[in-house]
């Protein structure tokens, strides 16, 4: 889907300025998406919350506390919203066992 297609629809949004808020906005004006700003939450799973409850729409990261029933989760199709997300981690320091278990359940599922 490209954002052209849900223009002018409610839009629920993060209220703190983080990155990825930040992030969103600037791909937004890229694209001249123009949005209704309906509702702000603190964290992701209030958007998510709020979507569910369809107060509105949302760009949210697909991960899985954020997937709850009833979303339907859309790809974006515009250029520039497929973001690589890395793991890094010091090989001689202590790592905590569940570090360790993180560590070894993303190299087993993104091989």
């Amino acid at each position: 889907m490209s954002l052209a297609e849900i223009s002018g629809e409610q839009f629920v949004g993060l209220k703190r300025n983080c990155r990825l808020k930040a992030t969103i906005m600037s791909l937004f004006q890229h694209a001249g998406f123009v949005f209704d700003s309906a509702y702000v939450a603190e964290d992701l799973l209030t958007v998510a919350e709020f979507i569910k409850s369809n107060l509105g729409v949302s760009v949210l990261p697909k991960t899985m506390g954020l997937e709850l029933d009833g979303l339907l989760w859309v790809p974006i199709k515009d250029e520039g919203w497929y973001w690589e997300v890395g793991l890094k981690w010091r090989e001689n320091h202590h790592i905590s066992p569940a570090a360790k278990q993180f560590i070894a359940f993303i190299q087993n599922k993104y091989k």
